[in-house]
């Protein structure tokens, strides 16, 4: 209450009394990296503006609105029910608000604006997470996330929950692409001088199941091989099949409570949120994009590829940089122009004369 009491004191006088910042995935996956990018701006610009924050997708329509069996009714009633927001973070908003002007442009990179029925102009952010990260971070090491110190204690504590009998230091593979590349190979060795050890295959959305069951396969029979298979426990999360059952999802948790996170494959969003636990990650077969040369200087990320087989694993705390924190001080910044450009000319200048 405090912090928004600040905030509101902080804002130009023509930013509206808690205004309402929508994130939405529907008609879209909310469990893609772009999303959870979407949730942690959305919070944070939310929290700057001293206003709501609110988050829907297919599922919370179908939740709160039962009896409508027509998403595009749905969406409807929830406009009804909350009002028509001041801020919307959509990948794809012609979906999301159908009765808004059908010759309306809505671009993939840029932010725009659109006006409701009743003449509310509402700002709109579209751009996926790398487009945000280049437009306002710069060199666009890392990407927007939702991951906060909370979140991930939280989830720490739902995978201790979840996996009571787990044996010494855990190694994750977070899995972003397919096959498995030698990597058993690589990492088993190792493990040889650890009494106990788990190795976690967390698959991704990118990971389909048969990727995922070759990446298992590969270690079992690796540890096998090196007389490993009673010292070494080995488990795995079929992302694909685990999110078809209803599954627990143990991602966040193993950010929290992994002693090494090895990143097989390229995803910003993946590296971005795992490298906010402070601590450094290695990086396997990340052949799709150019892993940042700033993070690989500074220790935060090293090329699993080139470590030797006898040098042991080794995680120390890192510092890097809060783009999702940066990002949102822009698109504040960005709205506030929104807001003073429709004042006209000469009073949004007076308004950004006197209030900035």
């Amino acid at each position: 209450m405090l912090r928004k009491i600040f905030n509101n004191a902080a804002l130009p006088s023509y930013v509206p009394q808690n205004p309402t910042v929508l994130v939405s995935a529907v008609n879209n996956d909310k469990d893609r990296g772009d999303s959870h990018g979407y949730v942690g701006l959305g919070k944070i610009v939310a929290e700057k503006l001293g206003g709501t924050y609110r988050y829907i997708d297919d599922d919370v329509l179908r939740t709160d609105y039962p009896h409508i069996a027509d998403s595009e009714a749905a969406r409807g009633e929830y406009l009804r029910e909350y009002g028509w927001p001041d801020i919307i973070f959509s990948h794809d908003p012609k979906h999301l608000f159908p009765a808004t002007d059908p010759n309306a442009v809505f671009p993939h990179i840029n932010l725009f604006n659109e006006r409701s029925k009743d003449g509310k102009k509402t700002y709109v952010v579209n751009n996926i997470n790398e487009a945000l990260a280049r437009m306002y971070a710069g060199r666009f090491d890392l990407v927007p996330h939702h991951i906060t110190p909370a979140l991930l204690h939280e989830h720490g504590q739902l995978f201790e929950q979840a996996y009571k009998d787990i044996k010494g230091p855990i190694i994750t593979v977070m899995m972003a692409d397919h096959g498995s590349y030698g990597l058993a190979e690589k990492l088993l060795p190792k493990l040889k001088s650890l009494p106990e050890s788990t190795i976690f295959v967390c698959g991704g959305r990118r990971t389909d199941t048969d990727s995922y069951t070759e990446m298992m396969a590969g270690l079992f029979s690796t540890a096998r091989n090196l007389g490993l298979e009673n010292q070494v426990n080995i488990l795995g999360y079929d992302f694909q099949k685990g999110r078809k059952d209803g599954a627990y999802n143990p991602y966040l948790g193993l950010i929290d409570r992994s002693e090494h996170i090895i990143l097989y494959g390229d995803s910003k969003s993946i590296l971005s949120e795992t490298l906010s636990r402070g601590r450094a990650l290695y990086a396997f077969n990340f052949c799709g994009f150019d892993m940042p040369a700033s993070l690989l200087r500074s220790g935060a990320v090293r090329n699993f590829d080139k470590v030797a087989r006898h040098e042991p694993l080794t995680s120390p705390p890192i510092n890097v940089k809060n783009t999702t924190d940066h990002v949102a001080n822009k698109i504040v910044g960005q709205y506030c122009k929104h807001l003073r450009r429709e004042m006209g000319f000469w009073r949004g200048l007076g308004a950004y004369v006197l209030h900035g």
